[in-house]
């Protein structure tokens, strides 16, 4: 919130924070719209300057200036996923270079956590496939960051996160894009993609003398679970690849929250709810838990509706039951820790 002299208050600014004495009493309290005399009153205690609000107006236009510039920067970001993920479908080479470009400037979006937001926004069925890579690259370096890994890793987990579905450019399309559930036959193909992607990306030498082979493993064992019951090779806790295990809980919680070919997309809820049941045997329990206690800070604020039709805005969490917050409707509260009879089917950010 800015901060102005207090000769250039006017009436009808309100204040952003208490106007405290040296000896610690609040003489005007946050939220008191000033006039004349509040203001000649701020002059004779002889501050100097005060926190103002913005205006409601002037914040809504600035938000969505924000998110036209956002929405302009990851459109191009996504021409150039597109760009090159329809060049390993053609069968070219992976040029480590725009990759390595690519990476850094998707590394930029990761850096704020409102971005997030403004991301699930921007879901498109269309562009799915492209979207999805990009979401949980910046997802997993995301995630790294707050599991405190290194600058570089968080680069790897950026390029891991974008690659980690590139073999299923050599899935059949009739399979890739059936809206209906696939069968046994059909499946055994989708789940060969994890192998696809490692083939393919063992062969980019560049991107493998450069960050190792990580993501090179990450594409093979991000679908492979702490319990054994993953694939492609059922392999157990530590013999997973750190990195694909972060990869793992940014691309449950991306495809869950999109609307794919076969499947409309899960509330945000509903994607916490599975990775918290997931964190006890398949996911990585301190990346999947940490996570959920950063993702659910954007919750707050947020509206979401219900599958009575109400809409209403999320006031607080329950830290015992992320899913069933305390959510305002109108003039009421309902408290969906206690109140099962509704649920959140969506969320609408702001």
């Amino acid at each position: 919130m800015p901060t102005y002299k207090v000769s250039e208050l006017t009436p009808g600014m309100k204040l952003g924070q208490d106007i405290v004495s040296s000896q610690g009493v609040t003489l005007i309290p946050i939220d008191t719209i000033l006039n004349e005399k509040i203001i000649s009153y701020i002059r004779s205690w002889r501050f100097e300057k005060v926190v103002i609000k913005k205006e409601e107006k002037e914040v809504q236009q600035e938000r969505q200036q924000e998110y036209e510039e956002f929405k302009e920067s990851y459109n191009k970001s996504l021409d150039s996923v597109k760009s090159l993920f329809d060049g390993v479908k053609k069968g070219d080479n992976i040029p480590a270079k725009e990759v390595e470009t690519l990476g850094d400037e998707l590394l930029g979006y990761s850096e704020s956590f409102f971005n997030l937001k403004l991301i699930n926004q921007l879901k498109r069925k269309d562009s799915y496939t492209y979207q999805h890579g990009m979401n949980v690259g910046i997802y997993s370096a995301m995630l790294g960051r707050w599991l405190g890994v290194s600058d570089e890793n968080q680069q790897i987990l950026m390029i891991a996160g974008l690659l980690h579905d590139i073999g299923k450019y050599h899935v059949p399309d009739n399979i890739l894009k059936k809206p209906g559930p696939l069968n046994k036959e059909e499946f055994a193909e989708i789940k060969k993609h994890t192998v696809y992607g490692y083939e393919i990306l063992n062969e980019a030498e560049e991107l493998k003398e450069k960050y190792g082979s990580s993501i090179t493993v990450s594409a093979l064992q991000h679908h492979e679970k702490r319990d054994g019951s993953g694939y492609p090779k059922g392999i157990k806790g530590s013999e997973i690849n750190p990195i694909a295990k972060i990869v793992a809980v940014a691309d449950i919680f991306d495809a869950m929250t999109s609307n794919r070919v076969y499947k409309s997309k899960d509330s945000p809820f509903k994607a916490v709810e599975q990775l918290h049941d997931d964190s006890f045997h398949k996911l990585d329990p301190k990346a999947a838990r940490t996570f959920l206690e950063k993702i659910s800070d954007m919750f707050v604020g947020a509206s979401v509706v219900l599958d009575n039709d109400e809409i209403g805005e999320i006031v607080m969490l329950n830290m015992h039951s992320l899913t069933r917050p305390l959510i305002r409707v109108g003039e009421t509260f309902k408290d969906l820790s206690q109140d099962y009879s509704v649920n959140i089917v969506d969320m609408i950010f702001t």
